[in-house]
């Protein structure tokens, strides 16, 4: 799915042939889609259009936006964030809207919706130490680095 929203804007930015799949050419050349031919506005509608995909896969939004963030954008400014949650939004209320489901995660449920698991306090204070090693590691590490 990040694969396909990623491809979907780089085409809708080019405004040539989009995809090309069972026998059909699938093409936008709208005169309003031509104002985004610009590098930066290319760049921007694939890493939103590669959060749109992850966020609809696994019922993230915010996901989607670290995703974009982390590995897809080259240059990132608060607006960019705006418009990348608004399309991870959109990506999971569509999906919720076609499955008919809505508040379920993505297309992909790593777990049964009928498990319910609890933690205990002592797993609880585990945790908490393995962070705070975890932390400790990190910050010696970046000191020898």
């Amino acid at each position: 799915l990040i694969v396909v929203g990623a491809g979907i804007a780089s085409g809708l930015t080019r405004g040539d042939k989009l995809v090309r799949a069972f026998g059909k050419t699938f093409s936008f050349g709208s005169r309003f889609l031509r104002r985004f031919h610009h590098d930066l506005d290319r760049r921007d509608f694939i890493a939103a259009g590669g959060a749109a995909g992850l966020a609809a896969a696994f019922g993230a939004p915010v996901g989607g936006v670290l995703f974009a963030l982390e590995e897809e954008a080259s240059f990132w400014d608060p607006a960019m964030t705006w418009r990348t949650f608004i399309c991870t939004s959109v990506a999971c209320f569509v999906l919720s809207y076609v499955k008919g489901e809505f508040g379920t995660a993505g297309i992909l449920q790593l777990t049964s919706p009928d498990v319910r698991h609890s933690i205990a306090a002592l797993d609880m204070g585990v945790i908490a130490i393995l962070g705070i090693i975890g932390g400790l590691l990190g910050a010696l590490f970046n000191i020898l680095v």
